[in-house]
């Protein structure tokens, strides 16, 4: 399955479920558990930021006092050292060199008092001072940096205008039916076709066209192959996808028309598969070019995209094995929608899912 669902109840999509990014742990925390929202992780990067310069700027008035507590220390001692000095008896030859020394504006005296300052430094004092204020401002630093992963994903999760729409219909169309196990169709049409409402069967039975694939950049499409994934450490990002792509409509309206032009051109195909009885729960996908040729969306793959135009080849910077979050979005002319069947509805099925394919 190119564009499947993979193991129901498995990890949720980063970008696809509610704009929540993984969070990488923080040295300073404990590690968070699961998925942020990304307005969590930008108060939380704020937070960090604000107790980061708080701490850095504790750290320079510490500086600042410890470096000057030593400098008035030495120049204290200096002073003392020099009075002394004047102090001390002297021959008549000295007493007139000193006395001369003052006369002439005291550039004696301020040469020996910055001379004896700098003989009383304690420099490994003043090297300790230094050492542990580098130190400091390494950590924060450090702290500073590891915050860069949180936001970098938050960005990339942050949902488009397209997908907030598409989720709110599906909530709203789900709430007006106080979230029964029933969903809302318009009439059926002479030929047996249904005319449907795609939000009212969001959330119902797994449903989850508009939550997944809808409006979703190509970066986030990478995202929820990492995301819906296992742990491998022979895949990048240590996480190899349990589903063979993840794909996008551009915005609601596509998604609604073109799975209804997907459902109507395979009708005797969804009659045909209701007719054997399936049991319960049971998928079934069916795939159709969309009309005229046009793109139906975007698509990231979890192996290299075969390339159309080239047999044998693939398409260069696709297929997320090799080059993880950076695999390269193509766009694709197929619309692939899988039915679940539920025996309580008319008709007895819900549209679990509908997607671009290739």
């Amino acid at each position: 399955m190119p564009c499947g669902e993979g193991r129901p109840g498995g990890s949720n999509s980063t970008a696809t479920s509610g704009g929540r990014p993984r969070t990488p742990a923080r040295a300073h925390r404990a590690p968070l558990k699961g998925s942020q929202p990304v307005l969590a992780v930008l108060k939380d990067t704020a937070d960090d930021i604000a107790t980061i310069l708080r701490e850095y700027a504790e750290a320079a008035v510490d500086l600042n006092r410890d470096v000057k507590d030593e400098l008035d220390r030495a120049m204290w001692k200096a002073v003392k050292e020099i009075i002394e000095d004047l102090a001390k008896p002297k021959d008549v030859k000295s007493a007139l060199g000193t006395a001369a020394s003052l006369i002439g504006g005291g550039a004696g005296l301020l040469l020996s008092f910055d001379v004896k300052t700098v003989l009383n430094i304690d420099t490994g004092k003043l090297n300790g001072i230094v050492d542990k204020y580098t130190g400091i401002l390494g950590g924060l630093t450090t702290r500073m940096q590891a915050l860069e992963g949180p936001l970098d994903e938050a960005y990339r999760s942050a949902p488009k205008f397209e997908a907030g729409v598409a989720r709110a219909h599906g909530f709203g169309a789900r709430a007006l039916e106080e979230f029964r196990h029933e969903q809302r169709w318009t009439e059926a049409g002479p030929d047996g076709n249904h005319a449907f409402n795609l939000a009212s069967n969001e959330y119902l039975g797994g449903g989850h066209t508009l939550d997944k694939h809808v409006g979703k950049t190509d970066e986030q499409l990478a995202q929820r192959l990492r995301d819906q994934a296992d742990d491998n450490n022979n895949w990048p990002e240590r996480r190899k996808p349990m589903i063979g792509g993840s794909s996008s409509f551009k915005d609601m309206s596509d998604a609604q028309r073109l799975t209804e032009h997907n459902l109507r051109s395979k009708q005797s195909e969804i009659d045909t598969w209701l007719a054997t009885n399936p049991p319960e729960g049971k998928t079934q996908a069916f795939t159709s070019p969309a009309p005229h040729d046009e793109v139906s969306g975007r698509y990231v793959s979890k192996q290299p995209t075969p390339d159309p135009g080239s047999p044998g080849s693939t398409i260069p910077g696709t297929g997320y094995k090799d080059h993880g979050l950076d695999a390269k979005a193509v766009d694709v002319k197929n619309v692939k929608t899988i039915l679940k069947y539920d025996s309580r509805l008319d008709p007895p099925y819900i549209i679990y899912t509908s997607m671009p394919a290739p």
